[in-house]
């Protein structure tokens, strides 16, 4: 039977740090950082990377010399023939006679390397892949911004659910202990039942916010799991707490000089659309110039009625060709008039739109510092409002315990602290959020 138990115990041990090991353990930063690796629309904007650097390269290649070889063989089951005059066949007698003209049997082989001399469009192929590149790379970079933006935004409202949960149950322990005081007194008469009435009311209303927050909080927990790339079903643990983030956010302010749309990614993917349209503005110029190619081709073929004829190296004839292509667009019906007029409207949308983008941008960022100056003061008005409440709270329970304050009173003193509880901890969700929008504007 002690065996058993000992037994019994070891296996619940064990599964017990199983447990424990296999839970993550995450601080903020190691949250991002996870996520940039794992997230999977970070993965996909690396991959697009890697497709614009292979495109990158099909394109130069392009320009570079090119080598094909060619190799047929032909056997005829059963030759075609061809009519000619009798007279030529030795056979006055016939107008015409059928004759098979070559062998059965015909092997050919050719090289060719070709090597482009002058071409204005494969010149602005090269430079718009350049631009293409650098394009998924903003895109990369814009997701990553998101990403962080969003991990950061997940992770404070598990933090602020964790932190509502424990005032809560603060709450709750402390009316539970002055219910309890109360009931006390209604047994000894001391007080009226409408009291234990009131505090049953505003239990039972704790209790039920409990469960809310609560379930807000596995929410949370679920969509910062997907945003990090873990499993919905793994546990996870924070190491930050809410009040270690608030001083990050309010300690590390930014500078003047990184207040700016230099580094805004959605002002830098604006710029990269205006190049982009020039480019193609200017590869449509380019289709109007000359194109100069050379080529040099070196064949063999050899022939016979039977196959080891045929491929005798000896008997096969060969052949060389230079050749020289020069190709002379003159008149298009103005189709390259058109198209050229067209990409020129085109890059003039392109720079209204990153004016359009730039004025957006900046308002937004004049936006966003009046908003975070905004939440820095609400905070501190917010703070200054808990204490005042907490004191009118305390006031009112000691005048209860007294008989001087009614079960109304302190309901009220109560239900004016906890509004005051949670607008403090919103005021802390508020002022991490627009300072991460602010950051996310310029980059930071």
């Amino acid at each position: 039977m002690k065996v058993y138990k000992i037994i019994t115990v070891l296996i619940v041990l064990i599964l017990f740090s199983v447990t424990i090991k296999a839970q993550d353990k995450f601080s903020l930063k190691e949250a991002i950082n996870y996520a940039k690796e794992h997230n999977r629309n970070i993965i996909i904007s690396q991959k697009d990377i890697e497709i614009a650097l292979k495109r990158k390269w099909e394109t130069t290649a392009e320009g570079l010399p090119q080598i094909n070889a060619n190799a047929t063989y032909n056997y005829w089951l059963k030759q075609q023939l061809s009519l000619i005059p009798g007279v030529v066949a030795q056979q006055p007698d016939k107008d015409f006679v059928p004759i098979a003209f070559g062998t059965k049997h015909n092997a050919n082989g050719t090289i060719t390397i070709k090597q482009k001399v002058f071409d204005g469009s494969y010149l602005v192929a090269l430079q718009s892949a350049k631009v293409f590149l650098e394009i998924s790379k903003n895109q990369k970079e814009k997701s990553l911004t998101k990403i962080k933006e969003q991990v950061t935004l997940a992770f404070v409202n598990v933090l602020v659910a964790k932190k509502a949960t424990a005032i809560t149950n603060q709450n709750i322990n402390n009316l539970k202990k002055n219910l309890y005081e109360t009931k006390e007194m209604l047994l000894n008469g001391l007080v009226e039942e409408e009291n234990v009435e009131q505090l049953e009311i505003t239990l039972g209303e704790l209790q039920n916010n409990l469960i809310s927050i609560e379930y807000q909080k596995e929410v949370a927990k679920d969509l910062l799991k997907v945003l990090i790339g873990k499993d919905i079903n793994t546990s996870i643990q924070l190491t930050d707490n809410l009040e270690y983030l608030l001083s990050e956010y309010t300690s590390n302010t930014l500078n003047n000089s990184e207040i700016g749309l230099n580094n805004n990614i959605d002002f830098r993917i604006a710029q990269n659309k205006v190049k982009a349209k020039e480019l193609q503005l200017k590869l449509e110029k380019s289709k109007a110039l000359p194109s100069l190619d050379v080529s040099f081709q070196t064949a063999i073929a050899g022939y016979g009625n039977n196959l080891n004829a045929t491929l005798r190296t000896t008997d096969m004839l060969t052949s060389n060709l230079f050749l020289v292509n020069l190709n002379i667009p003159i008149f298009s019906s103005f189709k390259r008039s058109a198209s050229t007029k067209r990409k020129k409207i085109e890059v003039f949308q392109a720079k209204t739109a990153l004016k359009e983008t730039q004025q957006q941008l900046s308002l937004k960022l004049t936006q966003a510092k009046k908003a975070f100056d905004l939440a820095i003061k609400k905070l501190s008005t917010t703070k200054q409002n808990l204490d005042l409440s907490e004191r009118i709270a305390d006031k009112n329970q000691t005048k209860f315990n007294n008989g001087i304050a009614s079960s109304f009173e302190l309901r009220q003193a109560q239900t004016q602290l906890y509004a005051t509880q949670q607008a403090y901890i919103q005021a802390i969700q508020t002022l991490i959020s627009k300072k991460i929008e602010l950051e996310s504007l310029v980059n930071k």
